[in-house]
């Protein structure tokens, strides 16, 4: 569609004009068609300005979600991958998991400008207030991909990290085993779900939710003390861009690999926490991805589930 054509063409150029001929040759289509299609634009929010001898410039300010936005920034990476972005849903991992129960084979995104119901693990919600961050989730179908989810996590968590880190500056840590963190303040979480053949019991897919606070200014009040922005002025078709081009190219088929940098980031080795309600030492993250702790006692256990809180947290 035209305007779907006009709209790549923009965040291609993002910043830079481009003519209203230019694009009306390009598209082969008169210049009015083009001022409508930039109207329509204008009216959803782009901020595209546009000037006599200049022509049509989206501003480097302009922030909407958009599936011709994030290809823009792919450029020509990840051609295979499946894009779908949705004003709301319940859950991008449940919209995931739906796309394959209904036979969806391939890799996709899967992208949402709020969830009703973002899903965190054990349960827990996710905060997604519409414009205060990321909410997407990754369809990835390897081959030979390992049944051990805590090393899927953990690779995620390192490709998330790198990422983020690469495109906004900003530095963060990965509490065990899944959350990202700046300072002592939770910035975003990952929730990793392995879709098993019944009857082989193998990985045949794996949905990775990602939520990740950018700019939310406002937490419900019991979050107001836990939670915090990335705080970036990153787009987020850029951002999200760039952790796709991370996810794909991360050593899925080795997850051990990630084990030294996760690791180096981790914000709880070495350090004392609660488990079940029990001071508990960190000691560090065995080839599994589990957790091994010591108690008071001396006593030395390995955990692979549950949660663990910071002594900032009891």
């Amino acid at each position: 569609m035209l305007k779907e054509d006009i709209l790549y063409e923009l965040e291609a150029r993002r910043g830079t004009p481009v003519s209203g001929q230019e694009l009306a040759d390009h598209f082969h289509v008169s210049r009015n068609a083009v001022w409508k299609v930039i109207n329509s634009l204008k009216e959803e929010g782009y901020q595209i300005s546009s000037a006599r001898n200049r022509g049509y410039l989206l501003e480097n300010s302009s922030d909407i979600l958009s599936k011709e936005g994030i290809l823009a920034e792919l450029k020509g990476d990840c051609p295979q991958l499946e894009i779908r972005i949705l004003e709301e849903v319940d859950s991008t991992n449940n919209e995931a998991k739906r796309m394959l129960a209904s036979g969806f084979g391939g890799n996709a995104l899967i992208a949402a400008k709020t969830q009703t119901m973002g899903r965190g693990r054990k349960g827990k919600s996710f905060y997604s207030p519409e414009g205060g961050g990321l909410y997407f989730s990754l369809i990835l179908q390897e081959d030979e991909m390992t049944d051990q989810l805590s090393l899927l996590t953990i690779v995620t968590a390192c490709a998330v990290l790198r990422a983020l880190e690469r495109k906004t500056g900003v530095s963060l840590q990965l509490k065990w085993v899944n959350d990202l963190f700046i300072g002592n303040k939770k910035a975003g979480g990952i929730l990793s779900e392995a879709i098993t053949d019944l009857e082989s019991g193998k990985t045949e897919a794996l949905v990775i939710g990602i939520g990740i606070n950018l700019t939310t200014e406002a937490f419900p009040p019991e979050l107001e003390q836990i939670a915090t922005a990335v705080d970036t002025e990153v787009p987020r078709n850029a951002l999200i861009a760039e952790l796709v081009k991370e996810l794909l190219s991360a050593p899925w088929q080795e997850p051990e690999r990630e084990l030294p940098f996760y690791r180096e980031h981790s914000m709880v080795l070495g350090k004392t926490v609660l488990y079940q309600e029990e001071r508990v030492l960190a000691e560090t993250v065995d080839e599994t991805g589990a957790l091994l702790i010591r108690y008071e006692n001396g006593e030395e256990k390995t955990i692979r589930g549950g949660s663990i809180l910071l002594s900032e947290e009891f």
